[in-house]
């Protein structure tokens, strides 16, 4: 569909697919009339919903939700019946997507440039792929860093480049290393010598086990 400039163009309802998983997919692509990449989207959809929903201290802990509702029902004294929550809890059984990614590091103006590329060669959708910029050997997060992206998800053998920047002395002499986490996420560690070094590792602070009720989360 073609869409005009400073307008707001209805798409319609999607006529999905029969034979849909209960969760699934959808991917949106904004291009321009020349056929490039404006920007794009990603999404999870189900259409089941929790048949028994869990308790509050399970989601939010011992203090519970006080006055907050179940995603996508209403809250009470706001009106409108509740409806039955959705349920993502087949994400939980998603395997492990390895992505894989390539660092460039050319610096300049007194600033650490990088940039990365980050690739999903397998037949898993990788969900929430998370860039975290730290130095090496202490471990420390470098800050203030500038991402031109973050928490992407790559579709089967799909590839997404962005940019990192950050102040060269920020990382007090010590080499910047990307750390990577996400949803169902794994990656090798890897350097990269040129342009002053950059290196490749798996974010293991940010995983957290799943939980029957809570669900899992990064």
């Amino acid at each position: 569909m073609n869409a005009k400039e400073c307008t707001a163009t209805d798409l319609g309802v999607p006529a999905w697919p029969e034979g849909l998983t209960p969760v699934h997919y959808v991917k949106l692509v904004l291009k321009d009339a020349a056929g490039k990449m404006i920007s794009d989207n990603f999404y999870w959809r189900t259409t089941a919903t929790v048949t028994t929903p869990p308790l509050a201290s399970e989601i939010f802990g011992s203090g519970g939700a006080a006055g907050r509702a179940a995603r996508g029902g209403a809250a009470p004294g706001r009106g409108g019946p509740a409806t039955p929550p959705e349920d993502f809890s087949a994400l939980q059984t998603l395997p492990t997507a390895d992505v894989t990614l390539t660092l460039n590091r050319h610096d300049a103006g007194g600033k650490c440039l990088i940039d990365a590329t980050v690739t999903n060669p397998t037949k898993i959708p990788a969900l929430q792929v998370h860039l975290t910029l730290r130095k090496q050997k202490t471990g420390d997060r470098v800050l203030p860093v500038y991402y031109s992206e973050n928490y992407i998800s790559l579709l089967p053998g799909e590839s997404k480049s962005l940019t990192i920047e950050a102040g060269a002395a920020a990382l007090g002499g010590d080499m910047p290393e990307v750390a990577v986490d996400g949803w169902n996420i794994s990656t090798v560690a890897k350097s990269f010598p040129a342009g002053g070094g950059a290196a490749v590792a798996f974010n293991k602070d940010a995983f957290v086990a799943p939980k029957a009720a809570a669900g899992r989360g990064n």
